[in-house]
């Protein structure tokens, strides 16, 4: 639903809740039971392929995840990302994903055909239908599921949570807050996070009654409640960073369909990050708009508490987008018989690290951040002491410049004629300011 959302793609999702689901038989445990008691292959086989339904996964009816960039500047190599996903299911209850109100109706009719086989029955009042970037008419006309028409919830749609109302003590409060109300934040928190601010307010009135119950003041600190030598009430945000960090640690090892969709959400998460640095290992990460990437959020929280992820090496070189510098015939649009100008000479022999594809030393990347990806010129007002300005004074970072005659570059002549180096004699100078007197002309 996010990658729909970021990308601007139609999606259809059918939740659906199996009323008889556990009525009916596990498919390998029928199998192994037809074999010991040696019934024919054949007719296993049949009985396999009858149960096994591998028609939606062959229609091509699914929701395809993708994601396309330029892996190389120079050589404008393509790189590309794709994962259809038509289901996802646990225990019994099923999701369906699908591009259009079409394809959802052919997918729900080939899994009503299974489920009648099968003598499983589908609970319409427990189904919900969320519908992403469609159109109004299409909203509104609905999916036919048997003989009703389900459309789509509400995006405030409510969802019900548990209620404690009897007296308890203080012990049995702590309990259910550890292994009920925690447990089902911790679900909600699959598909979102939380701010520190937001998990004190969802947790402060649990707080509250706990220290109401303790008979403690209600000014307790509340590192009192969470310590484990006291009460070892759990803290939502200490929880949420241990579950996110891990739920992505297991989704960047996924060999399977989760694993393929994060990578491609990595991907369009590094192409907007746009730098040398894995994105996961970076310092600092891109401002997006809250909720509008999740695998960001995560890695925000993380951040905060110190947290990176280091990436394999083949990941990692499939994830980056290398910073190059252009050829001078690149930059100025000028004719190749034309020679380079002497200071652009000068600053390929600083800055380049791999001559064969241009690209740039790994400690200007970093200095460069995500500020600037390929070397360019930019026109800029200068000052200068005559209108050609041809001639440059190049410092010793082999970037930074001066025009030859600027006041600095006497001030440098004179203080290395003492003896210290030109590097200390050159910060000297440039930290070197006019008289006041000066300063006004």
């Amino acid at each position: 639903m996010e990658d729909a959302r970021a990308n601007e793609k139609e999606l259809w999702v059918m939740f659906q809740d199996m009323s008889k689901a556990f009525d009916s038989v596990n498919t390998d445990s029928l199998q192994a039971a037809l074999k010991r008691i040696k019934i024919p292959e054949q007719f296993i086989k049949l009985m396999g392929n009858l149960l096994n339904d591998s028609h939606i996964a062959k229609s091509k009816l699914g929701y395809v995840m993708s994601e396309k960039w330029i892996n190389n500047l120079q050589s404008k190599l393509r790189e590309s990302l794709k994962l259809r996903v038509s289901v996802t299911a646990y225990v019994d209850d099923t999701n369906w994903f699908v591009p259009s109100r079409d394809k959802m109706e052919k997918i729900l009719e080939v899994a009503n055909e299974f489920y009648c086989m099968n003598d499983i029955a589908i609970n319409k009042s427990k189904s919900h239908l969320i519908i992403i970037n469609s159109n109004p008419l299409e909203r509104t006309r609905g999916v036919g599921m048997g003989d009703t028409i389900l459309h789509p919830v509400a995006e405030d749609f409510p969802i019900r949570s548990l209620g404690v109302g009897k007296p308890i003590t203080d012990k049995q409060v702590i309990y259910i807050f550890n292994a009920v109300v925690i447990p089902m934040l911790e679900y909600s928190l699959n598909d979102m996070t939380l701010l520190e601010t937001e998990c004190l307010k969802i947790t402060t009135r649990f707080i509250s009654m706990i220290k109401n119950k303790a008979l403690l003041a209600i000014t307790t600190p509340n590192v009192v409640i969470h310590a484990k030598e006291v009460y070892n009430v759990e803290n939502l945000w200490d929880r949420q960073v241990q579950i996110q960090s891990n739920n992505l640690l297991c989704k960047l090892n996924d060999k399977d369909v989760l694993g393929s969709s994060t990578q491609i959400r990595l991907q369009h998460l590094q192409n907007l990050f746009w730098s040398a640095s894995a994105i996961t290992e970076a310092p600092f990460l891109i401002k997006l708009k809250r909720r509008q990437s999740l695998l960001n959020d995560i890695l925000i929280v993380c951040r905060k508490h110190d947290i990176t992820f280091k990436l394999s090496r083949a990941l990692k070189d499939n994830l980056l987008i290398k910073k190059i510098l252009l050829h001078w015939h690149e930059i100025s649009n000028n004719d190749r018989r034309k020679p380079k100008p002497g200071w652009f000479k000068v600053v390929e022999t600083n800055v380049i690290y791999n001559a064969t594809i241009r690209e740039i030393t790994p400690v200007l990347q970093e200095r460069l951040g995500a500020r600037y990806n390929i070397l360019s010129l930019v026109e800029s007002e200068k000052k200068a002491l005559c209108p050609l300005d041809t001639k440059r004074w190049i410092l010793s970072d082999g970037i930074t410049s001066l025009p030859y005659g600027y006041w600095k570059i006497d001030a440098y002549k004179k203080m290395i004629a003492s003896g210290l180096s030109n590097k200390e004699v050159e910060k000297k100078a440039m930290r070197v300011t006019l008289e006041l007197k000066y300063q006004t002309l």
